[in-house]
């Protein structure tokens, strides 16, 4: 919220007006991905054109629980659970769909599957 985002979702979704950054790659007919940090190269990218910008980070609904903790040999375990993960939230599906699950309980569930610590 400091960066102001306001919560939605049942406080899962994080969104704000969009206010930057000012250069996004779009990745379908309607979603741009950007940086709120600068990064080296995205002035490269077009500008953005989004009237919403949707936080996408560890604490929000689409951002990923799991974390390499400074290992690369980790990323393809990490992106496969990730994966995992998200087609179960956003398409309300298997773990999703159990009694009582919350992205926490799920993503503790998913972990072990993909040799990950929860």
């Amino acid at each position: 919220e400091e960066l102001g985002f306001t919560r939605r979702a049942e406080n899962l979704l994080f969104v704000r007006a969009a206010r930057g950054p000012s250069h996004a790659l779009a990745v379908g007919p309607h979603v741009e991905v950007s940086n709120l940090n600068w990064v080296s190269g995205l002035e490269e990218l077009p500008k953005a054109r989004a009237n919403l910008e949707v936080l996408c980070n560890r604490q929000s609904l689409l951002g990923n629980p799991f974390h390499m903790k400074d290992d690369d040999s980790l990323r393809d375990q990490v992106c496969d659970a990730f994966a995992e993960f998200a087609s179960a939230i956003l398409e309300g599906h298997g773990l999703a769909c159990e009694p009582g699950a919350t992205l926490f309980s799920i993503a503790l569930a998913v972990a072990p599957r993909h040799g990950l610590l929860p």
